[in-house]
């Protein structure tokens, strides 16, 4: 396959790493590989019952209905809920940073949103496995800066790596920065760029300083002008800014 996913959830991640390791030849022809974020909150027995993103296995609604199968659901989700909260980020950025490395020829990283709009008719097994299991799908949210924050530390140990795909709502971080020197090709969609934080979103810019190509949709929920004359890209050759 040259385009794989995976949802960064612990146990997703865990699994797909057992699964490359048991069929290399999927990883050795792997080009590009997504990664989907997504975010469940914790809720209790009557409120996931209630939950207007609540789903039955067979993808159907159940509303109010209470049997052995829910209740099993109900505990799966429960352990589910529990495993991520005690997953602490640099234990997921280790289980990712493993997983890249199986991919000898990955150049394309997509770090992307897992909501309901994006992922209805799509199939993705493991999405399919594990809204089977808990039957709550993830918050209708987009936001992708904490898989950001897990991921892109481990970008500079992996040179092979040089397209960099960031799909879903996306603020300019406040962590510390460093310089991604592979990264050649850089797509942002959408970048929020909140008021006062202009600088923000120029100073994350500036850690790529070997783009060739960069495309950036900004935010309609937060219009505003970035001071690009503040970047050096001497090695671009593409550029695209669209509101």
């Amino acid at each position: 396959a040259r385009h794989l996913s995976v949802l960064k959830t612990s146990s997703c991640l865990d699994d797909f790493v057992d699964f490359i390791v048991e069929n290399p030849a999927s990883a050795i022809y792997t080009k590009h590989l997504s990664v989907y974020h997504g975010a469940w909150t914790p809720q209790s027995r009557i409120n996931w019952q209630l939950h207007p993103l609540l789903v039955g296995k067979e993808g159907i609604a159940i509303g109010t209905r209470l049997d052995q199968a829910a209740d099993k659901a109900f505990c799966r989700y429960k352990e589910f809920i529990e495993t991520e909260r005690q997953t602490p980020l640099r234990n997921y950025r280790k289980k990712v940073y493993r997983l890249l490395q199986l991919f000898p020829c990955l150049s394309r990283l997509t770090i992307g949103h897992l909501n309901k709009y994006r992922w209805r008719g799509i199939r993705k097994p493991q999405y399919a496995k594990l809204i089977g299991k808990i039957w709550l799908l993830p918050k209708l949210e987009d936001n992708i800066e904490e898989a950001i924050q897990i991921i892109l530390p481990t970008l500079n140990s992996l040179p092979n790596i040089t397209h960099i795909d960031l799909e879903g709502t996306f603020a300019p971080p406040s962590w510390p920065t460093q310089s991604y020197k592979y990264i050649t090709s850089l797509t942002i969609n959408p970048l929020l760029v909140r008021e006062s934080h202009e600088e923000k979103a120029i100073e994350f810019l500036s850690q790529f300083p070997r783009l060739q190509r960069l495309s950036i949709s900004l935010s309609p929920a937060r219009l505003t002008c970035l001071p690009l004359g503040k970047l050096l890209f001497p090695r671009l050759i593409y550029l695209k800014i669209e509101n």
